[in-house]
């Protein structure tokens, strides 16, 4: 049940909850309390620094029994794709092929629903500095560019009209020319004001570089960085050790620097940085990082509220993975991928059978060997009811794992 009154109070000024409270009020009065019970849990959400277990179940039950229902209640619009995730008790998303369906139902899409995140597939310079002058774009916390094809120019128009907290742009070849963001996007993401706000900052295969990195770490706009991931951008252990400055990132919670070549030394230099502390995603996936990296990052006295730790494709073989296994630091992970990481079935075995193994949720071993003996092994492990996601390659040992997971276990 949508009242037109209060959404387009909530949908004009998507930054203030107390027009979400005052509609959860009204639709308490009117039978929707599921409804309202859910706007109120997730405004509550946003306030908590960690996710509380019991509010967080009750969210999920609440979008289970009725989040179909409410995303119905979105207008078809053509060409048009709503997301799936709810914040503060809205969908907050669209997905757009270009940048024509943002033209012609733009301020449709902003009065149906508190828009925070914006992704258009197709875009060209011309049509992002068009997207910068457009009617509406100014209430648009996200921008997001899955196949980026605009350079440090209309970087600049963005941040002149748009008011970003969250900022994705990939680059994608285009054949017949391309443009891309170079050095100088980090110049303008340090000191443009439509950046000033930005809590979650993710370029992948823009040329950022080392120098590039220790001016997006300096910059006093960027301080209250939520989320940072740099990848394909490359950084090595020089550009690590400029990001990695004490007072850069007080209130970082995931940071995703995979595809760069940062090796031992950069994962040494993540390891000691105190400004780290709060962090609670890290992506390493092929870093070149091997068994001392590993071990560094087991014996970090700043990565203890790690819950995700990504290291695919880094050969830290049997010892590095003892060194995590052994860590008491790290017993507060519950993602971990481990693929191509030059282990074997029975390291799994002694991984799975560790305190940290029974605290996993989610864990990826794909391209990793697992025979019928390992397997065995791994269905006899008692403590693994907490495991909801094992992902890994098709081997002797795998159906052996499917009748024992079931629709835990995704083979690829």
């Amino acid at each position: 049940m949508n009242h037109p009154g209060f959404l387009k109070a909530i949908c004009e000024e998507p930054d203030d909850d107390a027009h979400r409270l005052i509609y959860a009020d009204w639709l308490d009065d009117h039978g929707e309390s599921d409804r309202a019970e859910f706007i109120r849990l997730q405004c509550a959400l946003e306030e908590v620094d960690d996710d509380d277990e019991a509010m967080t179940l009750r969210e999920a039950e609440l979008l289970r029994q009725h989040g179909e229902t409410w995303r119905a209640e979105l207008p078809g619009l053509p060409k048009v794709v709503w997301g799936n995730a709810f914040r503060r008790g809205f969908i907050d998303g669209v997905s757009l092929p270009n940048y024509n369906v943002w033209r012609s139902q733009g301020l449709a899409m902003l009065a149906a629903s508190p828009l925070e995140m914006v992704c258009i597939h197709q875009v060209t310079p011309n049509t992002v500095r068009r997207l910068a002058r457009s009617p509406g774009i100014d209430r648009v916390r996200g921008l997001e560019f899955p196949t980026g094809n605009f350079g440090d120019e209309e970087l600049e128009v963005l941040g002149k009209t748009c008011r970003l907290r969250t900022f994705h742009f990939r680059y994608q070849w285009v054949q017949g020319g391309s443009t891309r963001l170079g050095p100088g996007c980090s110049r303008i993401l340090s000191t443009s004001v439509g950046f000033r706000a930005l809590r979650h900052l993710l370029l992948e295969s823009v040329s950022v570089g080392d120098e590039g990195a220790a001016r997006l770490a300096s910059a006093p706009n960027l301080t209250e960085l939520e989320t940072l991931q740099l990848t394909v951008c490359g950084l090595t252990a020089a550009g690590v050790k400029l990001l990695t400055t004490p007072a850069s990132w007080p209130r970082l919670r995931s940071l995703d620097l995979s595809h760069n070549n940062i090796a031992d030394g950069g994962a040494r230099l993540l390891a000691s940085c105190p400004g780290l502390s709060e962090l609670r995603e890290l992506r390493l996936v092929r870093c070149l990082i091997g068994e001392a990296g590993a071990t560094a990052l087991s014996r970090s006295m700043f990565l203890t509220n790690l819950t995700t730790l990504e290291l695919g494709g880094c050969q830290i073989g049997s010892d590095g993975l003892r060194a995590l296994i052994s860590s008491s630091n790290l017993r507060g992970l519950r993602v971990l991928d481990l693929t191509l990481t030059n282990i074997t079935g029975a390291d799994i075995v002694s991984l799975l059978r560790s305190p940290l193994g029974t605290n996993l949720r989610e864990l990826d071993v794909q391209l990793i060997p697992i025979d019928e003996e390992p397997a065995a092994a791994i269905v006899a492990t008692p403590g693994l009811e907490n495991l909801t996601r094992l992902t890994v390659s098709v081997g002797y040992g795998t159906d052996l794992l499917q009748r024992h997971f079931g629709d835990r276990i995704t083979i690829l």
